[in-house]
């Protein structure tokens, strides 16, 4: 997205992203994607539009990798009052990250579950941590 640097098109995010899906995979690491979180400051209409592109992105990436995802944009950008979860316009605030949160365990609890004897389950680690 435009900011201080130049802006990465989408297209180039998606090559950069799979390199690093790439070389995660021969270094014998299996990488987890995230989306990025929707961004309501640019465009100035709130939509978080400009994200958008990038989110898809790492969903097709994921996809081609048949890598775990946790799309943090959905979460957030279906929600029905989005404003309140970024109130600066670009930085998710504490209601936003206890979405994300619950995105990311998720995701990875039933990943790490098999792994692990003894791992916590969601609804305790989101009772305990993001009451």
């Amino acid at each position: 997205p435009t900011g201080v640097r130049p802006a990465c098109p989408p297209a180039r995010f998606a090559q950069n992203l799979a390199q690093l899906v790439d070389r995660s995979l021969e270094l014998g690491a299996h990488p987890i994607l995230a989306t990025p979180p929707p961004r309501l400051d640019f465009p100035a209409d709130g939509t978080g539009g400009i994200m958008g592109p990038y989110a898809d992105c790492v969903r097709q990436v994921a996809e081609s990798y048949h890598l775990s995802l946790i799309d943090v944009y959905a979460a957030l950008i279906g929600h029905s009052d989005l404003p309140s979860l970024i109130p600066d316009r670009l930085h998710p605030g504490p209601d936003g990250h206890r979405i994300m949160a619950r995105q990311f365990a998720s995701t990875l609890i039933p990943i790490c579950k098999p792994q692990a004897s003894v791992v916590p389950e969601p609804s305790t680690i989101m009772a305990g941590v993001l009451a």
